[in-house]
């Protein structure tokens, strides 16, 4: 699978969780699932957001591009 492809559809079933913390687990997951995705510089900024706003992590899933 292609990057974008994998990225859109890790966002995809990251969304489709019921909370935060289940968005979160299931978007690094997929994410470390592909070799140009691994290590995403986004990563650095998860200290930033709070996983228990589920608002601020679709936003931050969301944007990762």
């Amino acid at each position: 699978m292609e990057r974008r492809e994998h990225l859109e559809w890790a966002k995809k079933r990251a969304l489709e969780q019921t909370n935060s913390i289940m968005m979160w687990a299931s978007f690094s997951s997929d994410m470390s699932k592909h070799d140009g995705l691994r290590d995403h510089i986004g990563f650095g900024l998860l200290p930033t957001i709070d996983l228990n706003n589920t608002g601020a992590v679709k936003k931050f899933i969301d944007g990762f591009n």
